[in-house]
């Protein structure tokens, strides 16, 4: 009986250890690389300052990472650009809800209210952006 468990311990370490870790997760959800070739090229276009070139890539990214963090600051970042501010609104949205870091949305967060005349909304973020700084 002690032999039997010791062989299927050593045929599930083979097999960890041959198996690719993108075949370990549960979810089926592929992980987020910022270096991947299609975010690397998002970062790219947003510091050349080729906006309406990086929406549309920005926009796929968010559709297939829509919990990830700098993705949504991507987005708000372009869509700003572009004076966009609806969309960048909900973007910071995203971004706040989602993120580990929320207050780096602010103060662009509650201006791009401001910019769609949303006052209410601009004073909500604002207070949840002065929540954020707070020990």
């Amino acid at each position: 009986m002690n032999r039997a468990l010791m062989l299927l311990l050593l045929c599930a370490a083979y097999v960890a250890v041959l198996t690719p870790p993108s075949t370990w997760r549960l979810s089926g959800a592929s992980p987020f690389d910022p270096l991947a070739p299609r975010p690397r090229e998002v970062e790219e276009l947003i510091v050349a300052g080729r906006f309406t070139d990086a929406l549309p890539l920005a926009n796929a990214l968010g559709q297939a990472y829509p919990e990830e963090p700098l993705v949504a600051y991507w987005r708000a970042t372009v869509h700003h650009a572009l004076g966009q501010a609806e969309s960048e609104a909900a973007a910071w949205e995203t971004y706040v809800r989602v993120s580990h870091a929320p207050a780096e949305a602010c103060p662009a967060w509650p201006n791009a209210y401001l910019r769609l005349g949303q006052t209410q909304h601009a004073r909500e973020a604002a207070e949840r952006c002065t929540r954020f700084e707070q020990p």
